[in-house]
């Protein structure tokens, strides 16, 4: 509500008993009575007004759409899962092959032998991987249905540098199941991680010792990691990064202690 208020003009002076004007205002008035009819029933009308615009503008916009579209094409409109979202990124590796390493494996002749096993077991417990599926001496350098060992690498136990490969997309849509996005969340091990490797009947623990990152054609899988005079046994991971771009290669390096 507004009050009435006075506005005082006075002229400065140091004489004693100067004049002083005093006009006082009177208070505004509003037509109320105006405004109330174009809203008859006041506040409770203009929240039904509110109300009613809203629900037709929810049914024209959405439910009205919902009902006409055709069966096939609801899924659209529906928000998408993690998993799915994270299926539909993966697609896009689909054809993606690590060329990089072909140059050292066009002219290898994958050796076969009875004794060992065609697929080894990789369990990262910081990165829930668990029991992942490794092909031994892959020749597959499109890794999308199983981790790749590259082949001539060192096995899991031996001397020398076991050399393991695999996708990665986005990190939001790291699956541990989805050997398309299974290394997504590879760029988080630290010097220090742990991760057990069952190979046949033995099992290997690994201890990360260093990551590095490098272009494609700085990769080298045979390249020893240490000198063989020292009779160590090492274990490499590898995929792109960032995850979900290929423009750079990660390489997690771990020894085994056990």
């Amino acid at each position: 509500m507004f009050r009435p208020y006075k506005y005082v003009k006075g002229t400065p002076s140091k004489i004693r008993g100067s004049s002083e004007i005093v006009i006082h205002l009177p208070r505004p008035k509003f037509p109320v009575a105006a405004i109330r009819t174009c809203l008859p029933a006041g506040r409770k009308g203009a929240s039904v007004f509110l109300i009613v615009g809203g629900v037709f503008l929810i049914g024209n916009q959405i439910v009205m759409p919902w009902l006409t579209t055709p069966p096939a094409q609801k899924p659209l409109l529906k928000p998408l899962a993690p998993q799915v979202l994270a299926e539909a990124n993966t697609i896009v590796e689909f054809e993606f092959e690590f060329n990089e390493l072909r140059q050292e494996h066009k002219n290898i002749k994958t050796l076969k032998h009875k004794n060992i096993p065609e697929i080894f077991y990789l369990t990262i417990p910081k990165l829930g991987i668990e029991r992942a599926e490794v092909e031994t001496n892959s020749e597959n350098l499109s890794p999308d249905e199983r981790l790749g060992h590259y082949s001539r690498s060192a096995l899991p136990g031996e001397v020398g540098n076991t050399f393991i490969y695999g996708h990665s997309v986005l990190p939001a849509f790291f699956d541990p199941k989805n050997y398309r996005a299974i290394f997504s969340t590879l760029d988080t091990l630290e010097e220090g991680d742990k991760f057990t490797v069952e190979f046949g009947e033995r099992s290997f623990l690994y201890v990360v010792e260093k990551a590095t990152v490098l272009r494609p054609e700085d990769v080298h899988p045979l390249e020893p990691v240490a000198p063989a005079s020292l009779k160590e046994s090492y274990l490499t991971l590898m995929t792109c990064v960032p995850p979900g771009v290929r423009t750079n290669r990660l390489l997690v390096q771990a020894k085994l202690i056990l």
